[in-house]
Order: C-alpha cells, then sequence, then structure tokens
C-alpha cells in the first residue's frame, strides 16, 4: 500500500463511504498521510499525536499545538454585538411545563389522535374563524409581471412579493420614513421592491435579518448613490435578536414596521416575540410580569414605535412549543406541549399534495398506500433498528443478558409502533383526501388563532388574508397587525 501511496502522491486513507482513497497530499515525503489523518500513521516512531479539538471535534489538531489552535480557531467564541443577547425571544422564560419531543402520527394511539382532531375541530368552530381574499397587485411590479423574461418560479415569487406590497398599501404599512425590518430576509427580495415602491422617500431605512449567508442578495442593487437607501444586514438568529440595540434602530425616531414573506414555522412566534418585545424595552429585557405594565403604557401613551407586522406565514409543522406566543391560549383551552405536537404535525395533511400522490398511487396495484408521505412516515416507524439485536456475541454471560433483556423491550415497543402505523394507516384510508386537508388546515388555524390572541395582548388589531391562489402556493395566507 506505501509504495500506491508513494505513486500516485496521495494520502493512505481509504475513504470507505466514497469507496477510495482520499486525495489529499501527504504532508511531507516521509510519510503516509495527509494533515488530517496524521493521528492514523502509527508505523513512525516520532509521529506527533493528532487529537480531536476541544471546540469542534470535526477536525483534529496536534496536541503540542493545542494553546496556539484554541486562538485561531473558527469554532471559538467570538465577541458579540449589543444586539446579541442569547435567547432573549426563545420563550424559555415562560412557564412551558413539559416539553415532549415530537414524534410521528403512525407511532401515536389512534384513539389519541382522533381526540386532538375532534377537539381541533370544536375550537376552529367555536371562534367562527374566517379569512377573506385579498389579491392585490402594486405598480411598481407591473413591468415584471408582464416580462417574458421571467420563468415559472421567478414569476411564482413575484406575484407573491406584489400581493404584500398590495396589501401593505392598502393597510398604510407602505409609508415614507419608516424603518423597515425583514425577518428571513434571505436575498432581500421583499425588502428591494419596498425600496423600489418607496423610490421618492429617501428617509426610509432597511435592516434585514437571517441567520445563514446568501449569494446573490439585491442588496447589491442598493450600494450606488442613486439607488436609494443602503440595506443594512445582520446575521444573527431571531432568538437572540434584541431591537432597541440595534444602533440604527436606537438612533432612529421613526416607526418601525416588520416584514417577512414565508417565515417558517417557530421562526414566525421568535418575531412576533421580538418585535412586540425588545422594540419599546428600556433596558433590552423582558420579563412576563412586566407585560401587563407594558401595554398599560402603550394604551395610555401610544409611545410604541412599532407600526405593524405583515408576515407571509409557512410550515407550521415545524412551530415549537418553547418558543409558540399562544401557549397561555393553548393551555387555556385544555391542550397539553404533547397535543400541540400533535398539532403541528397535523398540519402537514394540508399542503403536503396528497391529492395529486393520491392519483398516482391509484394507478398502482393496491398493495401500495395512496398518500406518499404516509408510506415513508411508516416506512421510517416500522423499521426495526438491527444494530440493537446483533450484538449478543462476544461480551460475558451478565452482559448478554442485560442485551438480552434490551431487545425484547426493543421488539415490544417495535411491535406497538408496527399495530399503530397499521391503526393509522386504516385510520388515513377511512378519509378522503380532501377530508385530511381540511383537518390539516384547520390545525393551522388554530396555531394562528393562538397568534392572533397574543398580539391582542399587545393591543394590537389582527387579521389574516389569503393573498395569493391556492394554485400559485399552498402556504397563501398573511398575518396582518397594526396598532389600534
Amino acid at each position: 500500500m506505501a509504495d500506491k501511496i508513494s505513486q500516485t502522491a496521495t494520502c493512505a486513507f481509504y475513504v470507505t463511504r466514497k469507496k477510495r482513497y482520499c486525495k489529499m497530499a501527504p504532508f511531507s515525503s516521509t510519510v503516509k498521510y495527509c494533515a488530517q489523518h496524521a493521528h492514523l500513521d502509527t508505523d513512525s516512531q516520532n509521529a506527533r499525536k493528532r487529537i480531536p479539538c476541544p471546540l469542534d471535534p470535526k477536525h483534529t489538531l496536534y496536541e503540542d499545538q493545542l494553546e496556539k489552535h484554541l486562538k485561531k480557531c473558527n469554532a471559538r467564541e467570538k465577541p458579540q454585538p449589543d444586539y446579541c443577547q442569547k435567547k432573549i425571544n426563545s420563550g424559555e422564560d415562560e412557564e412551558a411545563g413539559d416539553v415532549i419531543e415530537k414524534i410521528p402520527l403512525s407511532q401515536l394511539p389512534v384513539e389519541e389522535l382522533k381526540s386532538v382532531i375532534s377537539r381541533i375541530q370544536k375550537v376552529y368552530n367555536d371562534y367562527k374563524f374566517s379569512i377573506e381574499s385579498s389579491i392585490l397587485r402594486h405598480s411598481v411590479l407591473q413591468s415584471e409581471l408582464e416580462s417574458d423574461s421571467n420563468g415559472p418560479t421567478a414569476l411564482k415569487h413575484l406575484k407573491q412579493t406584489a400581493s404584500i406590497l398590495g396589501i401593505m398599501e392598502e393597510t398604510k404599512l407602505l409609508q415614507p420614513a419608516t424603518n423597515y425590518v425583514e425577518f428571513g430576509a434571505g436575498k432581500g427580495l421583499l425588502s428591494h421592491w419596498v425600496q423600489r415602491a418607496l423610490s421618492d422617500s429617501p428617509n426610509a431605512s432597511f435592516l434585514l435579518v437571517d441567520r445563514g449567508a446568501n449569494r446573490y442578495k439585491f442588496d447589491n442593487l442598493h450600494k450606488g448613490p442613486d439607488d436609494g437607501p443602503k440595506f443594512e444586514r445582520i446575521r444573527l438568529d431571531i432568538e437572540h435578536l434584541c431591537l432597541n440595540k440595534v444602533a440604527s434602530l436606537a438612533a432612529s425616531q421613526q416607526p418601525i414596521v416588520a416584514i417577512s414573506k414565508h417565515l417558517c414555522g417557530a421562526a414566525t412566534d421568535l418575531t412576533l416575540r421580538c418585535v412586540t418585545q425588545t422594540v419599546d424595552s428600556v433596558d433590552g429585557q423582558w420579563h412576563a410580569e412586566d407585560q401587563a405594565e407594558m401595554c398599560k403604557r402603550l394604551k395610555t401613551d401610544a409611545t410604541s414605535r412599532l407600526k405593524g407586522i405583515i408576515i407571509a406565514l409557512c410550515c407550521h409543522h415545524l412551530c415549537s412549543w418553547t418558543s409558540y406566543v399562544g401557549k397561555k391560549f393553548f393551555k387555556s383551552l385544555g391542550f397539553s406541549s404533547k397535543d400541540f405536537n400533535t398539532v403541528c404535525r397535523l398540519t402537514s395533511w394540508a399542503t403536503c399534495g396528497s391529492r395529486q400522490l393520491a392519483n398516482r398511487a391509484a394507478e398502482h396495484d393496491n398493495n401500495e398506500l395512496p398518500d406518499s408521505t404516509t408510506t415513508a412516515e411508516i416506512t421510517q416507524d416500522t423499521s426495526l433498528p438491527q444494530s440493537q439485536t446483533a450484538q449478543v456475541v462476544t461480551h460475558d454471560a451478565s452482559e448478554s443478558l442485560s442485551i438480552t433483556h434490551n431487545s425484547i423491550t426493543q421488539e415490544s415497543k417495535n411491535a406497538e409502533i408496527v399495530e399503530n402505523a397499521k391503526e393509522y394507516r386504516e385510520f388515513l384510508d377511512s378519509m378522503t383526501v380532501s377530508q385530511r386537508e381540511e383537518i390539516g388546515r384547520m390545525c393551522k388555524r388554530v396555531i394562528d388563532i393562538g397568534r392572533k390572541v397574543y398580539l391582542e395582548d399587545q393591543l394590537m388589531e389582527v387579521n389574516f388574508k389569503y393573498y395569493v391562489d391556492n394554485e400559485i402556493s399552498l402556504e397563501n395566507v398573511v398575518l396582518i397587525a397594526t396598532h389600534e
């Protein structure tokens, strides 16, 4: 093997997953391995020992260089700006109760699932929750919408953006001298078109918040002297963002409007908590007991800088009980954190595309399931962890007994999972695709009712609108909140 490595000048480490040798070159002609795999070299008498990095075990380093490495490792803790305050919007300081891990619907007893669905239907009917359609357009996007250069995907996003701008104009949230904060900004498309719609208002400002790095950002179109105000971008999780510590916002007295296009799941709740609790707080800290006092001050003095919120909702299945702003509402209805997780799972029935998939499945034999989401879920749930049942040799008697007991326990759990999955499949087969989709939509709206109640407690007027057709997006509901 050494001869082969010396001829090819590549590392001697064999990458099993890729079925080839590592392509990195050895860092010296006298060694067989590259720097990453040098710790495997046991032949050399003077081999330097490599250890996993204590900050990030995904990479290794020489033990005698540990102190030097810790000073420059990219995983080291870096100084954070003032506006980064750990978990300020997480909701962990609220009384959340027991937080239970989400489990697939097919692992739940069917009777428990039916009970949750029945209660959700009752809440939905009791609140008489209805959403009006408000599919609008804004003139600033007219030429783009009529252009033949846009493909189907680009046109879809332009239609959504045009409708959001139309709703902002109708609700008087598209105004000059306003600080716009876009959450989950991505490339900044929504802020770009808001700025274009306010091109005659150079005193509007834009703050874009996203935890990820994005290429081809629209920020680049706003760098020139004639391109309007520059976009300020913050790379930070919304969970840690304190808005009144952002220098540009703190130095301005202009009202703030929070905007977002498709803010997934828990990020919506983090955003609602961020804009309602860190814009007007004095010290950047918020406690549940301060809420009544804050609301009283807002009602009497009307000093809140938060003018409005407009968020296109999506991905309710990614909501979490800890971050959810409607915990108080849910608990008042008798729901537990486990029930909430079940409701989140059920929301996927509204958008999983099961109608088309069911039609496809009908073309195959009757042994296949009619819903691919269900198929994947059950396949995943009923697969037995073979690694736990194969480790009964090369151990002493006590270890063998322990492993045998664990295997029996695991087999019992697996049998229960298989039985639940079978009942779950039968339960799904008893409903039409339309019925499942309607249940999914009800679950989404009940989660949104909790958000509505939360914002109304902050003295905001809340509405929901269908802003595009189902053909454009199944996630077609926008939340609009303004101060009364």
